[in-house]
Formats: C-alpha cells, sequence, structure tokens
C-alpha cells in the first residue's frame, strides 16, 4: 500500500515539474524568451529608460564586450561610463525609438502577438537566425490615434503591427547590418500589417480602403 501511494506521488510530482517547466518555458515574462525582450524595451521606451534599451541592444552590447576585451579591468568602468554617456542622448533621435515614442504618444493597447523563427541577410552577406517578435499597437477611436506618413500619403492609424528582431542566443534586440552607425536597432513597420481609419486619410488609395474596411 506504501508503495502504491509513493509511486503515485512521485508520479504527480513528476506531472507537477513538467507543468511548471513548460510554464517557465513558455511565459513571455521569462528573460529566456524572445518576446521578453521587445516587451522589456517597448516599457523601457516608454518610461524613458535608457539603461534599460543599453542593456537590451546588441548595437552597445557589441562596443560593451569590445570594450571589456581590449581593456585591463581597473579600466572598464571609466570607459565604459563614457561610451554610455555618449550615445544616451543621441539613441532618443534614432527614427526606431522616435516611432515607438510616437505610437505611445497616444492612448492605445499594445501587445504582443507571437515570435517566429526567421533568416536574415547579416554580415558578409551571411544568413542569420532571429527571432521576428510581432507587436500590435491599437487605437480605438481616430481622434485619439497618431498621424502616420508613409510615401506619398498618410492617415491616422487604426492598428500599427512592428517586428522585432531579437538574436536567439544572447536574447538582444538585433542591430542592422547594414547601418554604421551606432544607435541602431532591428524594429521595422510589418509590411502590410497596418490598419487604417479610413476617414482620416488624407490621400487614401483603393489598397489602403480595403485595408481599413478589414
Amino acid at each position: 500500500m506504501k508503495k502504491k501511494v509513493l509511486v503515485r506521488g512521485l508520479v504527480i510530482l513528476g506531472l507537477l515539474s513538467l507543468f511548471y517547466f513548460n510554464i517557465r518555458k513558455e511565459s513571455p515574462f521569462s528573460p529566456n524568451n524572445p518576446k521578453s525582450s521587445a516587451s522589456r524595451f517597448l516599457n523601457a521606451v516608454e518610461k524613458n529608460d535608457f539603461e534599460t534599451i543599453f542593456n537590451l541592444s546588441e548595437c552597445y552590447q557589441t562596443t560593451v564586450s569590445r570594450i571589456k576585451a581590449n581593456n585591463p579591468k581597473i579600466l572598464w568602468n571609466e570607459k565604459l561610463r563614457k561610451y554610455y554617456e555618449s550615445v544616451e542622448k543621441e539613441a532618443w533621435k534614432t527614427e526606431e525609438i522616435q516611432a515607438i515614442k510616437h505610437l505611445l504618444s497616444y492612448p492605445c493597447k499594445w501587445k504582443i502577438l507571437e515570435s517566429k523563427k526567421a533568416g536574415i541577410l547579416g554580415a558578409w552577406n551571411r544568413t542569420r537566425q532571429v527571432f521576428k517578435v510581432f507587436v500590435s499597437f491599437t487605437y480605438s477611436s481616430s481622434k485619439n490615434s497618431p498621424f502616420i506618413r508613409s510615401g506619398d500619403y498618410g492617415g491616422k492609424i487604426k492598428r500599427r503591427t512592428m517586428v522585432f528582431y531579437v538574436d536567439p542566443s544572447t536574447k538582444l534586440i538585433v542591430a542592422s547590418a547594414f547601418s554604421l552607425e551606432e544607435n541602431n536597432f532591428s524594429i521595422y513597420p510589418l509590411k502590410g500589417g497596418d490598419l487604417w481609419w479610413v476617414e482620416e486619410l488624407n490621400k487614401q488609395k483603393p489598397e489602403l480602403k480595403k485595408k481599413a474596411r478589414r
């Protein structure tokens, strides 16, 4: 009898452990989940928290690693402090962060949708494996939504979907392989992923009208 109870207890403990492991593995708030990087980055932009942006961005952490590799530890703090201060002010002027701040400057509901593995063209024309994390920004009315200009048209956005590229190993926001700028992030609007308030488009195109009505 005691043996059966012990076996049953071990089976239940095993199932609970497996369930707990899966919850931790899939949780969007886990540091090991690429969705967490996008979520923390967005929260940091919203709160003007550059330290978190700095720690989550490949464009900065690559230089941090280089500074540590080329200097003795006694010099790290001073050199890293100077580097941090040199990029902080310019970071807020980058196109990617300005775009996010513009979206967040209006009442909206942003949501991490999903993540997918993908290959992108990296340095030296080599394919690089990344996670694409999709984030939506949704607005409840045209009155309280941002004006977005794109090419020869512009209008009030109803929903915009952004894509964050995250490194699968480091979970850092990937730096663009085609930019030599220190402040650069692979964060882009999803092509064809916008939903518009039709009545607010100042130069409507037929394909935009169809999308907006969906």
